[in-house]
């Protein structure tokens, strides 16, 4: 089993409508998918055995664990190999997966009492399950990674959450996903500040490899902040010299570099650069990335513009995308 390189960088992006199914970016997902449908556990198993990088082995996770109806195969199957953690990984996520689709994307004042309450009894049941694998195997990485996200929805704390961070960093003190998962808990929407999401950005680009994805989380927080700021309607935070310097530091250090190899987060990495320069109008510093996206898209950032256009996320990427392609 193979990873597809990073994309290729065409002369001129597409003028194709962007591709989000990331199926169809990464047949190697669509294969896993199948496995998971057609209950072929040793297939499912075989997949994972082959993955090594924890950014891929986390969006496969996700993938397996959103594959529809697949609550019942993973628990029988869990039941089946009680020495085995993926089983219980993949519940777990499942479950996160059922509980983020109770909860709903809306801000907390809009969701009703009775869905928070699914929200949190299935996020309760992700985190007795993610707990009994990371008592077994404090070494299991996909595992910490998952249980940072129910430690934020079940409002454990900022204090618990770096703590399941710290515990995975032991192991792994670049796991990309893992970083972009406590950025989110040291928000202001999710009880941090500014200050400590931007320290702990700059703190993954800091310690970051040349050619790693860390640097990514950079472009994240200036996304959020952007958002935060007029309600998404005034790029000004992004306009800043000292922002795009950094942006432009992050993006050289990471997807730009000669060292990236890709993997099933490139569509998303570069999508955070396009987008955060797009916004910015430095279309010329957005072009790159759009030619290494090839006309495919993930869900985020590009959901964040949906307040901004009509119909949704795809006239954003194809009216940035259609300036960039212009400037540069």
């Amino acid at each position: 089993m193979s990873i597809l390189p990073p994309p290729s960088i065409p002369a001129e992006p597409p003028a194709r409508a962007p591709e989000f199914d990331p199926l169809v970016a990464f047949p190697d997902l669509a294969a896993l998918r199948d496995s998971v449908l057609q209950m072929r556990w040793e297939e499912v198993t075989a997949f994972f055995d082959a993955l090594a990088d924890p950014a891929d082995r986390a969006t496969a996770i996700r993938i397996a664990a959103e594959t529809p109806d697949v609550g019942g195969f993973l628990q029988r199957t869990a039941a089946a190999h009680p020495g085995s953690a993926l089983p219980r990984v993949l519940l777990g996520n499942h479950y996160i997966h059922l509980a983020w689709e109770a909860r709903g994307a809306a801000r907390a004042k809009y969701v009703s009492a009775e869905n928070f309450t699914l929200f949190h009894r299935r996020l309760a049941i992700a985190d007795k399950l993610l707990a009994e694998v990371t008592a077994e195997e404090s070494d299991n990485t996909d595992a910490w990674r998952l249980r940072l996200i129910t430690s934020r929805g079940l409002q454990r704390g900022i204090d618990q959450t770096r703590l399941r961070y710290r515990k995975l960093a032991v192991h792994d003190p670049h796991d990309y996903i893992a970083q972009s998962q406590l950025l989110q808990q040291l928000l202001p929407k999710w009880g941090g500040t500014w200050e400590d999401a931007f320290a702990f950005a700059r703190q993954c680009r800091h310690i970051a490899e040349p050619g790693s994805l860390n640097p990514v989380v950079l472009a994240e927080v200036h996304l959020e902040r952007w958002l935060n700021v007029g309600s998404g309607k005034d790029p000004a935070h992004l306009r800043r010299p000292d922002v795009i310097t950094e942006l432009v530091d992050a993006a050289n250090h990471s997807v730009l570099h000669p060292d990236f190899r890709g993997g099933y987060q490139s569509i998303e990495a570069h999508g955070h650069f396009a987008a955060a320069f797009g916004l910015a109008e430095e279309h010329a510093l957005a072009a790159p990335h759009f030619r290494a996206l090839n006309g495919y898209a993930s869900e985020y950032p590009w959901a964040y513009l949906r307040s901004l256009t009509s119909p949704g996320r795809g006239t954003a990427y194809k009216r940035l995308r259609r300036r960039a392609a212009k400037a540069g």
